[in-house]
């Protein structure tokens, strides 16, 4: 079974806590979905303006982000 991250888990569960409706219901579920795929550093998570969800790594030199639109369905690297 692959390891969910703490860290990653916890922001998207902030981020489904807001108001705004931002980020999607349908893009956190990919979100909550894509955790269970990475293993390794734990990203940064934030929401995107259009209400997608966006996890940045950043180690030793290298930059990773991975954006998923706000249908849940797009992806963007």
């Amino acid at each position: 079974m692959p390891t969910e991250f703490p860290v990653g888990r916890e922001a998207l569960d902030k981020l489904a806590a807001l108001k705004d409706d931002l980020p999607t219901e349908q893009a956190l579920r990919a979100a909550y979905a894509a955790l269970h795929v990475f293993r390794g550093i734990p990203p940064s998570v934030t929401t995107t303006e259009l209400g997608g969800v966006q996890f940045d790594w950043h180690e030793g030199g290298v930059d990773i982000e991975i954006e998923i639109g706000p249908d849940g369905e797009q992806v963007y690297e």
